[in-house]
């Protein structure tokens, strides 16, 4: 019973561990994946695609203030809820660089804005060829290291998780192990308790059957 109880108990803890490191890995670190991609995607797509686009004419400058507007709001929502995340060491210095680099992408994305509305190619051209491409190009450099710090950091926590899978099993197996060798020794002991008593008593009706009377 100890034993069967030990089986239960090591698989309830097994299952237990097992589900914290899956909500650990979803919420510490696909979460926060998401939440960089966006960010990525609102710089490179809606910002610095749609200039490219409304250059080439394939874009009226107010489809491109309104890519804009609607990235700075993505990049400053989901930038906020990635500083929220339990971020390490290396990853806050890292997000706080990024975030002062953000700052001053920030003030040229509204100047490009403001001249959208100019309709003056050449000049948002210059502008965003000398002075938004250096620096939102530092900000996607760094956001693809936070993004492999993610990688790295889900692909350790899985291991951990396996490893502690393994332990687990084994520790389970053992104890299931320990539960067949005492059944057996149990239904051993009850064998022997049961049987040999009732040998004797056959033996004993056998010799009365014959006329043997003596004990």
């Amino acid at each position: 019973g100890l034993s069967l109880a030990l089986v239960g108990a090591s698989g309830f803890l097994a299952l237990n561990a097992a589900s914290e490191k899956t909500r650990s890995i979803v919420v510490n670190r696909v979460e926060p994946l998401r939440q960089l991609k966006m960010v990525s995607d609102a710089y490179a797509v809606n910002i610095v695609e749609s200039l490219q686009k409304v250059g080439s004419g394939v874009l009226t400058w107010q489809f491109g203030q309104s890519n804009i507007l609607n990235a700075k709001a993505v990049i400053k929502f989901q930038w906020n809820a990635y500083l929220k995340n339990n971020l390490t060491p290396d990853e806050k210095k890292l997000a706080d660089g990024v975030s002062a680099a953000m700052d001053k992408a920030s003030t040229v994305v509204d100047h490009l804005n403001d001249l959208l509305t100019t309709g003056d190619v050449p000049a948002i051209a210059d502008v965003a060829q000398h002075q938004l491409y250096p620096v939102v190009d530092p900000i996607s450099t760094a956001i693809s290291r936070l993004i492999d710090m993610q990688v790295k950091a889900a692909e350790a926590e899985f291991q951990s998780s396996q490893d502690g899978r393994t332990l687990s099993l084994a520790i389970m197996g053992a104890a299931g192990f320990a539960a067949l060798l005492i059944l057996a020794f149990a239904v051993y002991t009850v064998f022997r308790g049961v049987s040999i008593p009732l040998r004797e008593t056959q033996k004993a009706i056998g010799r009365i059957a014959a006329g043997d009377l003596e004990t």
